[in-house]
């Protein structure tokens, strides 16, 4: 039997699950419906004071459920009060973590359902999902699902016949995977198991990845310093001869090749070599972007055609003298 078999024969003898790395929350394998754990949920009101009202339409437990879905309370924002059949399929069989006392849960018997599109009070020690509901004082367990594979619900149910065995066990596995949950097994080898297989080798292989990541950014920055660049290549990508008859288009090819010789450094390298070859460009950056903001301030002034005269005559090199003595930045021996 393999280690994901064990898993899944696991997942078949055990119906309720609590979760390592969050519980608050509890899930019905029979239905996928996840439920409040109550040792942390606020069944009764006013610290455990007391059973919420049935006044006003049960309007303290719409603005309970109101308040945990606005905080997200376990991790999930769409809590709500169970149908009679919810509520009755999760205690039916007596196996609820939380049921006590024959029929009760935690000593309780009247619990909020929704039924009707009103909300209302069952009493849970009445046989069947419909029996004595009435207009009681309730305790409150909302319930809510799981993000679910493949978009279909209750396919994992014992009634749902469409899917294989094999189907449901291996849908209830995908839950706990997808939702990044660590469930509880009454075998605790099993649990340790699944710890092994998808908490702990995923990390590892994540964790690998950006190790190679950092090992081809390195290789990457070698190759980077021990390439000698031609100029000649980047001149190509420009026309020298108008380039130089145009101080505008003269600072923006500025730019551009200076912006291209940057991208060659290693950005991860802080050696003083490295350094300093990043800050001889920067000066020449520096130099064309200043010409451009002066350029803006020029043509705000009242004098702009005598201020541009200026501008434009102020000496500059060629084009491609720049290019190359910019090269030979980047082709210096580190």
């Amino acid at each position: 039997m393999t280690d994901i078999e064990r898993i899944l024969q696991a997942i078949k003898a055990q119906r309720w699950y609590f979760f390592a790395n969050n519980p608050k929350i509890l899930m019905d394998r029979d239905t996928s419906l996840l439920w409040a754990n109550l040792n942390y949920f606020p069944y009764l009101k006013n610290n455990n004071q007391g059973a919420y009202s049935n006044s006003n339409d049960y309007s303290e437990v719409k603005t309970l459920i109101s308040n945990i879905n606005s905080e997200n309370w376990g991790g999930f924002s769409d809590w709500k009060i169970p149908t009679p059949f919810e509520l009755w399929k999760m205690i039916e069989d007596k196996s609820f973590p939380s049921h006590r006392d024959y029929t009760y849960v935690i000593s309780w018997n009247h619990w909020c359902v929704y039924y009707n599109d009103i909300f209302a009070s069952k009493n849970i020690e009445k046989n069947g999902a419909t029996a004595d509901i009435s207009n009681d004082s309730v305790y409150v367990i909302p319930c809510s699902r799981f993000y679910v594979p493949n978009d279909y619900e209750n396919n994992i149910s014992p009634s749902n016949n469409y899917y294989t065995e094999t189907e449901k066990l291996q849908f209830t596995l995908n839950v706990f995977v997808e939702n990044n949950l660590i469930p509880l097994f009454n075998d605790e080898a099993i649990t340790q198991l699944y710890r092994k297989i998808f908490i702990e080798k995923p990390t590892m292989i994540q964790q690998l990845e950006v190790v190679e990541s950092k090992i081809a950014d390195l290789q990457t920055s070698n190759v980077k310093l021990t390439a000698n660049l031609d100029y000649q290549t980047i001149l190509e990508k420009f026309d020298t001869a108008t380039i130089d008859k145009s101080a505008i288009r003269y600072y923006e090819a500025v730019l551009s090749v200076v912006d291209e010789l940057l991208a060659t450094l290693p950005e991860n390298d802080t050696s003083k070599a490295v350094a300093d070859k990043k800050r001889k460009l920067s000066f020449v950056k520096d130099q064309a972007e200043s010409f451009f903001q002066r350029l803006d301030e020029i043509n705000t002034g009242y004098n702009s055609i005598r201020e541009l005269a200026k501008l434009e005559s102020e000496p500059r090199t060629s084009f491609a003298f720049l290019v190359e003595s910019l090269t030979r930045i980047i082709n210096e021996k580190t």
